[in-house]
C-alpha cells in the first residue's frame, strides 16, 4: 500500500521504487513529467531515510550483550550494550534498562567508577540502586549518599524498594568500620521493614556481626611494652616477624657499639664523642622500635577488621545479590 501510494497508485515493484529518475538527458528536453518523476524520487528517499530506516533500528536492543553477559564475557557484553546505546534507537525505558546492564557488566570487570558514570541521572530504582553500590565500591561516598537521598524522596519507588536501598546503604558504616552504627542501623531496619527478604537479610547480617567481638586483636600497649623490654619482641607479638628480627639486630648492634665506645673512650681518657653519637642514634632507633611495635599491632588489627569486612561484603553485598534486587533479566544463553 505504501509503495502504491508513493508510485501514485500505478503498479510498482520495490526495484522500480528505488530506481533513480534522470532529470536531464541530451536527447530529450526537460518536461513536466520528468520533473514530477524527479520530485517523486526524492519523496521516496525522504520516506526511506526518515521512516523506514529508523524503524528498522527499533527493537535491535541488547540481545547480543545479554548473550555475552550470560557467557561470562563481560567486556564483550559491555561493548555490545554501549554499541546499542550509541547506534540504535530505543524507547526511554529500554534505554535505561540497557544502561543498567552496561553498568553491571562494568562492575563485573571491577570498573566501578565508570559504571557509575554510565547510569546518568535517571531516578529509576535500578539506576539509583546500582549507583549506590558502585559509588560505595569506588569510594565515592558523597555520590552514594546523593543517590540514597534521591531514592527516599522519590514517589516512584515502593516501600519495599526503599527498604532494599536502606539495606544496601547501611554498608557505608562497614566501609568506615563503624560497627556500632552498623548494628544500630540494621536492628532498626529489621524492626521497621515489612519486606520479608530484607528482614531475613538483616537477620543474617546481624548474626554475622556478632563475630566481630571474637576477632583476635593485638593490644597496642602490650606490643609497645614488649619492645621496650627487648627490642623486636613487640613486632613478633604483632606477627610482624621480619620487622621484629630487623629491629632486634639493629638495636643490638647500636647498643653494643655504643657500650664498646664508652669502654674504649673511658679507658683511653678521651672525650666521649663517638659514644655520645652512637648513643643518640641508638636511642633514636630504640624509640622507633617501640613506636614501630605499636604501629605493627595497629596494622594487624586493621588487617583482621578488613578481612571481616570483606567477608561480610562478599556474603551480603556482592554483585550477584545486587543483580537479583534490580530485577534485570538477561535471558538465557544460546
Amino acid at each position: 500500500m505504501i509503495l502504491r501510494f508513493l508510485c501514485l497508485n500505478r503498479p510498482c515493484s520495490f526495484r522500480t521504487f528505488l530506481s533513480i529518475p534522470s532529470l536531464y538527458s541530451p536527447s530529450f528536453p526537460i518536461t513536466k513529467k520528468k520533473i514530477s518523476s524527479f520530485l517523486r524520487f526524492y519523496v521516496k528517499i525522504f520516506f526511506v531515510g526518515f521512516f523506514i530506516f529508523p524503524l528498522s533500528l527499533l527493537g535491535r536492543e541488547s540481545s547480543h550483550g545479554d548473550y555475552y553477559y550470560q557467557q561470562g564475557n563481560y567486556l564483550a557484553a559491555q561493548i555490545e550494550y554501549e554499541r546499542s546505546l550509541r547506534f540504535y534507537r530505543q524507547s526511554a525505558r529500554e534505554r535505561r534498562k540497557i544502561q543498567a546492564k552496561a553498568s553491571l557488566a562494568m562492575m563485573r570487570q571491577g570498573n566501578f567508577s565508570r559504571s557509575t558514570d554510565i547510569l546518568g541521572s535517571s531516578r529509576d530504582f535500578s539506576h539509583l540502586y546500582l549507583g549506590i553500590f558502585s559509588s560505595l565500591r569506588s569510594g565515592k561516598i558523597s555520590i552514594a549518599q546523593k543517590h540514597y537521598d534521591q531514592a527516599f524522596s522519590s514517589s516512584k519507588l515502593s516501600k519495599f524498594q526503599k527498604d532494599e536501598t536502606s539495606l544496601l546503604m547501611g554498608s557505608i558504616y562497614l566501609e568506615n568500620r563503624d560497627y556500632k552504627s552498623v548494628w544500630k542501623h540494621y536492628s532498626k531496619l529489621q524492626k521497621d521493614t515489612k519486606n520479608e527478604r530484607v528482614r531475613k537479610k538483616t537477620g543474617r547480617l546481624l548474626t554475622d556481626l556478632k563475630e566481630y567481638e571474637s576477632i583476635p586483636k593485638k593490644n597496642l600497649w602490650i606490643a609497645g611494652l614488649l619492645s621496650a623490654i627487648l627490642p623486636g619482641t613487640g613486632q613478633v607479638y604483632a606477627e610482624h616477624y621480619t620487622d621484629g628480627i630487623i629491629a632486634f639486630l639493629i638495636n643490638t648492634v647500636l647498643i653494643g657499639s655504643a657500650a664498646g665506645f664508652i669502654v674504649l673512650e673511658s679507658s683511653g681518657g678521651k672525650p666521649p664523642v663517638g659514644s655520645s653519637i652512637l648513643s643518640i642514634i641508638g636511642f633514636t632507633f630504640y624509640v622507633a622500635n617501640i613506636t614501630g611495635a605499636v604501629q605493627a599491632a595497629r596494622r594487624r588489627n586493621y588487617y583482621q577488621e578488613r578481612n571481616f569486612h570483606q567477608k561480610l561484603r562478599n556474603q551480603h553485598f556482592n554483585i550477584d545479590y545486587v543483580e537479583r534486587v534490580t530485577g534485570l533479566s538477561f535471558g538465557s544463553p544460546h
